[in-house]
């Protein structure tokens, strides 16, 4: 880098100058202008060479290091972090939510496979929540206490500072178990054929006689970002429209969430709607069990009145009275290949990027029935 390129700084009026200088010094780096190892001129040289108060830089500064773009050493100055050169064979796994059965599945997976390579686990709890992603990943690149990192991200749009994070300090990382593949090119992913996995579904449902098939998904969730929900309508969408159904708004059951809770709710309070319909596909399991429950205590009758579709095979959907239907996503090669990837990167056995798409199961259980029409 030379020395004049961070102090290329044009400031604009109506935006914070503390804001710009952090964005251009983001800049340099990801264009490879300024490199790991890299030491920052003194602050009190850069507030000269720009005009500004010494206060100004030191907290346009002091946010890269939080994020863990920059590392301060007290007696020698501020340095672009250069990502440690000991192993520590410890690999952190961030997850979206560590009580929902079918994560637990693939961590017990992970484990296994990095325990058999040396490596041991830090398990991460986002519950969902982008802001507690970004702590997690600033405290473990700023401590230096990983190899790697394993992320189930909230924004599966890729639109989270997590990735400019990831990628700026140069720590392998391996998105799993959904991301949106397009905007992965030159990520490192696992994930399930998720468009492929609610076809065959609703192709069964199709099959089995039903015409009428609700969609049952959170409504008010941005299906850019939760792109698991929106490749499913995508699937769901074309087995009926090869059939020649025209889908619309009127299919979609909305949702607040994907939890059970979420899927007994709309059972109770949405009971008219859903009987619209002969068939339900729910985007999960847990959604799916819900909604089952619901529709019992309400008298109807599953699956003689209405069949229900779910997505993941979790263990409990094969252990009620009226067992799930599902689509079975491979929780145990998601784990395995994900862990394997991210491994061979930490070991440098393999620079470029892997994408895994894995293919999943249609587990034909007693929640669906064929379709009997009425004479008339």
């Amino acid at each position: 880098m030379r020395k004049t390129d961070i102090f290329a700084i044009r400031f604009e009026k109506v935006i914070p100058k503390y804001y710009q200088i952090e964005r251009h010094i983001k800049y340099l780096i990801s264009s490879g202008r300024l490199k790991p190892g890299d030491k920052l001129p003194p602050e009190e040289i850069i507030a000269e060479k720009l005009g500004i108060h010494r206060w100004t830089v030191n907290k346009a500064l002091n946010h890269l290091v939080n994020e863990g773009l920059l590392y301060r050493n007290k007696s020698q100055g501020t340095y672009i972090t250069s990502y440690k050169a000991e192993n520590t064979k410890t690999i952190a796994v961030i997850l979206y939510h560590i009580d929902n059965p079918f994560y637990s599945r693939i961590v017990k997976s992970i484990e296994e496979e990095a325990s058999k390579k040396g490596y041991h686990l830090i398990l991460c709890n986002s519950l969902g929540d982008e802001e507690k992603e970004v702590e997690y990943v600033v405290r473990l690149t700023k401590q230096r206490k990983v190899d790697g990192i394993l992320i189930c991200p909230r924004n599966l749009g890729l639109t989270s500072p997590v990735f400019d994070i990831l990628n700026n300090v140069n720590l392998p990382f391996v998105v799993f178990p959904q991301v949106d593949k397009k905007k992965a090119r030159g990520l490192n992913y696992v994930i399930t054929d998720d468009k492929k996995g609610s076809y065959i579904a609703v192709r069964h449902l199709i099959k089995k006689g039903h015409r009428e098939i609700g969609f049952v998904a959170p409504a008010e969730w941005d299906w850019k970002k939760a792109i698991f929900i929106l490749d499913r309508w995508e699937g769901y969408r074309q087995a009926m429209e090869e059939e020649g159904i025209e889908v619309n708004d009127r299919f979609i059951i909305g949702t607040e969430g994907v939890e059970m809770e979420d899927g007994l709710k709309v059972a109770m309070e949405k009971i008219e709607a859903i009987k619209n319909f002969t068939a339900l596909f729910c985007v999960g399991d847990l959604l799916a069990i819900g909604i089952l429950k619901g529709l019992e205590r309400k008298g109807v009758k599953i699956p003689d009145e209405i069949s229900i579709i779910g997505f993941d095979n979790i263990e409990m959907a094969g252990h009620f009275d009226i067992c799930l239907t599902t689509v079975e996503q491979p929780t145990y090669l998601i784990g395995k290949k994900a862990t394997e990837i991210l491994i061979n990167q930490i070991e440098g056995k393999r620079k470029s990027p892997e994408h895994v798409i894995l293919q999943p199961k249609l587990i034909i259980r007693s929640s669906v029935e064929k379709r009997v029409l009425e004479k008339v």
